[in-house]
């Protein structure tokens, strides 16, 4: 059975692994990207401080929904405002011995903790152990390498988007070790997105033989995905209409043609 966390736990669990000092006192780009083993202001370096700070903004959204008292909300809003400023352009050139003091205190990482039992049972997390991550991370390399290596004639950007989804998947599981929630999760349904049009958007009678196989091994690897964290059912049954949605958000900027065939199954939920 998977372990389950939550949002703000995992942010605790990722700000308490950030507490390192040492000899030298590193600008905190610096340390971030030494720390999550990304070149220092790279795409990918860029890719994971937005989805903090994105993981921050959702939290500040979830406590403003909650049923606690005010002055505890305002404290634990101005708690998540101080851990984002570790992130910002600031944090990142200042010393990271500065964010450390001022922004990643325990002063302000510890609320988490306590914030985590208001979110346990309403936004659930699978916590997986490192060897069922680096299952998950084997998968998708395989994946990945044989998408790379593929090209469709006529939906090609399709493709590129299960490879980009994939990617985006496998960067915030590996360095941030997030794996159900916000962005990360984001990233597996953009990635479903893809395979929903290619799988049911496009009339069977014209896919071409790559994209049957593409349908066929990207299924199977969802399929692992959501057995890893036992969200399958949910997903991809009672989630499949609001999947079919996203996934049409998130190629409209590619290809809105390939999704037309897409359309009037949404509204149905079939």
């Amino acid at each position: 059975m998977t372990a389950i966390t939550d949002p703000a736990r995992e942010l605790a669990d990722l700000c308490l692994r950030l507490q390192e000092t040492g000899r030298t006192d590193p600008a905190g780009a610096e340390f971030l990207a030494r720390k999550l083993k990304v070149p220092e202001w790279s795409a990918e370096f860029y890719a994971l401080i937005f989805a903090i700070a994105r993981r921050v903004e959702d939290l500040r959204a979830i406590v403003e929904t909650l049923d606690i008292d005010d002055d505890v909300r305002a404290e634990t809003l101005a708690d998540l405002d101080q851990i984002a400023q570790a992130f910002t352009r600031n944090g990142l050139n200042n010393n990271w011995s500065h964010s450390l003091k001022n922004y990643l205190s325990p002063t302000q990482v510890k609320p988490l903790r306590t914030l985590s039992q208001f979110l346990r049972n309403q936004y659930p997390t699978p916590r997986l152990e490192d060897a069922e991550r680096e299952e998950l991370l084997s998968e998708v390399d395989k994946l990945l390498g044989w998408l790379n290596d593929q090209q469709l004639a006529d939906q090609d950007f399709v493709r590129q988007a299960l490879v980009e989804g994939l990617t985006q998947f496998r960067h915030r599981l590996e360095r941030l070790e997030w794996v159900g929630w916000g962005y990360t999760l984001q990233s597996m349904r953009d990635v479903i997105g893809a395979y929903l049009a290619l799988e049911r958007g496009l009339p069977p009678q014209d896919l071409e033989p790559t994209a049957t196989v593409i349908v066929k091994r990207v299924g199977a690897l969802i399929a692992k995905v959501y057995e890893k964290v036992h969200l399958a059912k949910g997903v991809l049954e009672a989630g499949d209409t609001v999947l079919r949605l996203y996934g049409m958000a998130a190629l409209m900027t590619q290809g809105p043609s390939a999704i037309v065939a897409l359309l009037p199954q949404a509204g149905h939920g079939q």
